[in-house]
């Protein structure tokens, strides 16, 4: 399975991540941050769900259905273009890699960053 086709299955299996990586997002943004890191929003998501957030529900799921919660790093950079899709007022925020095809059939990112300054 390629990169787009198990990011879609995760994100299917898991829409809870979305909208943590949507608030997480905008609190950052509403702070006044002109950019920011996915990644280190990501990381966010991985303390919130494992040592952060205590009773209650996300979504649908519950605290402890969230405590198994396994997010990869791989995934960092379509959560961050689909933030811009949805939110396209933000576009820039997160600073993208170039997308390009391995000869393989298989999108990777490389390290050409995309300066929207």
């Amino acid at each position: 399975m390629n990169i787009d086709a198990a990011f879609q299955a995760y994100h299917l299996a898991n829409p809870d991540v979305w909208q943590l990586f949507e608030q997480f997002t905008m609190q950052a943004i509403n702070a006044g941050l002109k950019h920011y890191s996915a990644d280190a929003i990501c990381h966010v998501i991985r303390w919130h769900t494992s040592v952060g957030y205590r009773g209650g529900v996300i979504g649908e799921r519950t605290e402890t259905s969230l405590r198994n919660l396994k997010l990869n790093n791989n995934f960092t950079s379509r959560y961050a273009r689909m933030f811009e899709e949805a939110h396209p007022g933000h576009r820039g925020f997160f600073r993208n890699r170039v997308l390009h095809h391995d000869g393989k059939g298989e999108v990777v990112d490389v390290v050409d960053v995309v300066d929207s300054d």
